[in-house]
C-alpha cells in the first residue's frame, strides 16, 4: 500500500511539472520578438519561413507526448522520500518519434527555472490539483530541505499560501478557490483594483464543480464567463482602452455574473 502511495505521489509530480513546463513556454512567448511575430503575424512572413511557423505551433501540441518508465517506478517504491524528485525526473522522457525530437524539448534544471521566475510575482489559484502544481513548481525551485520545512504549511487544507523566495526575488501565492465562481470573484478583483497583475497567472478548477454541484450547462456557461474575463488582464492596445471599450465590456460581463 505504501508502494501503490508513493508510485501515485510520482505520478502527480509528472503531471505538475508539466505543466510548470507548459506554463513557462506560454509566460516567455511575448519577450521574443521573433517568436512572437511568428505567432501574431503569420501572413506577413516569407514563404521560406511558413515551415518554421509550422513546427512552431506543431511543437507546442506535442509538449505533453511522454512515456514513463513504469518499472522503474515500480522499482523505487522503497520509502526514500529525499530520493524522489531525482527518481522521478529520470522515470519519464519525452518519446522519442521523429516530430518530438525534431522539437528538441530539454527538461528545466533549477538553475534554469531559476533565471525564467527572476523577479516574478507568480499567483497559482484552484482547487488541490492547483496546489500540487505549487509543490512541484516549489520543490523545482527550492533544496529538500527547505521543503520540508515549508511542507506543513503548503498542505493546510482549504487554505492560502504566500512565500517569497529571497534568492530570486519571487513572489509565490496560493489562492484557495475550488469552483469556477471562485476564480470568477478573483479575476473580477484584479479589474476592479486595476492593481498590477501577476507575471504568471495559473487557474485551475473543476473537481469541486462535478462532485458537489454536477451541473454541466451552468458550469460550461461559467467556464465561458471567466475566459472572457481573463481574455481582458492580457494586455490590449492603448485606443481599446482609451475608448473605453475594456471598462464597459467588464461592467457587461460583471453585471451578467452578478
Amino acid at each position: 500500500m505504501a508502494g501503490w502511495h508513493l508510485s501515485r505521489n510520482k505520478m502527480l509530480f509528472f503531471s505538475c511539472a508539466l505543466f510548470i513546463t507548459l506554463a513557462v513556454c506560454v509566460h516567455l512567448t511575448p519577450y521574443f520578438p521573433s517568436v512572437s511575430s511568428m505567432l501574431s503575424s503569420p501572413g506577413s512572413l516569407p514563404l521560406s519561413s511558413s515551415s518554421s511557423n509550422g513546427n512552431l505551433d506543431s511543437c507546442i501540441s506535442l509538449l505533453h507526448q511522454v512515456a514513463f518508465d513504469f518499472q522503474k517506478l515500480n522499482n523505487e517504491n522503497s520509502s526514500v522520500e529525499n530520493t524522489v524528485r531525482s527518481s522521478s525526473e529520470e522515470s519519464w522522457k519525452w518519446i522519442e518519434s521523429e516530430p518530438v525530437v525534431q522539437c528538441d524539448f530539454h527538461k528545466l534544471s533549477m538553475s534554469d527555472a531559476s533565471d525564467l521566475f527572476n523577479g516574478s510575482w507568480v499567483v497559482v489559484a484552484g482547487d488541490s490539483q492547483a496546489r500540487l502544481f505549487v509543490v512541484s513548481l516549489l520543490e523545482l525551485l527550492l533544496g529538500e530541505s527547505e521543503m520540508e520545512m515549508i511542507r506543513g504549511d503548503l498542505f493546510k487544507r482549504h487554505s492560502d499560501y504566500n512565500i517569497l523566495i529571497d534568492e530570486i526575488g519571487m513572489k509565490l501565492d496560493f489562492i484557495w478557490a475550488p469552483y469556477v465562481s471562485n476564480l470568477t470573484d478573483l479575476v473580477l478583483g484584479f479589474e476592479e483594483k486595476k492593481s498590477p497583475y501577476p507575471d504568471v497567472f495559473v487557474i485551475g478548477t473543476g473537481l469541486w464543480d462535478m462532485l458537489h454541484i454536477n451541473n454541466a450547462t451552468d458550469y460550461g456557461v461559467s467556464l465561458k464567463l471567466l475566459g472572457d474575463l481573463v481574455v481582458l488582464l492580457l494586455p490590449v492596445p492603448s485606443d481599446f482602452v482609451n475608448d473605453g471599450a475594456g471598462t464597459n465590456l467588464v461592467s457587461k460581463l460583471y453585471v451578467e455574473y452578478r
